[in-house]
């Protein structure tokens, strides 16, 4: 069934296939190991068919619920990931001896570029939270 689509719903799908080249690029421009690098491939791929669903409007709420949902997951694993625990992520959980210039100045490089995602997921969890708001109240959902 295709619904007419609000401005929230837009929002949301056109800001999560927005976010698809920014995490690519991380996914390509920064090492990864292979667990981590397959969940953030498994990521872009749910996010892709979500906000295609959204766009569509052929979903009712579960697309936009799995979106808002994957969002904030990747809000907090970016937050995670920035914040340098032990093991995991770029901010200083480490050190590097093997000359590649400035370590500093790539893991803040690196660490600008997740908050910038930060920044956009956090737009698309709101714009879907906001769309199932609209949905709920006009009984659509």
């Amino acid at each position: 069934m295709l619904q007419r689509l609000s401005l929230w719903d837009r929002a949301a799908g056109a800001l999560a296939l927005a976010a698809l080249p920014l995490h690519v690029w991380m996914l390509v421009a920064h090492a990864h190991g292979l667990l981590l690098g397959a969940a953030i491939g498994a990521m872009v791929l749910a996010c892709t068919v979500c906000g295609v669903h959204v766009l569509r409007g052929t979903s009712g709420c579960r697309a936009l619920q799995q979106l808002q949902a994957m969002a904030v997951l990747m809000v907090l694993a970016h937050a995670v990931m920035t914040a340098g625990l032990p093991g995991v992520g770029l901010g200083g959980g480490g050190h590097d001896h093997a000359g590649r210039g400035d370590v500093v100045g790539n893991a803040l490089a690196a660490d600008g570029a997740m908050l910038m995602i930060m920044g956009v997921e956090l737009a698309v969890a709101m714009c879907a939270g906001l769309a199932l708001s609209r949905r709920r109240r006009l009984g659509l959902g």
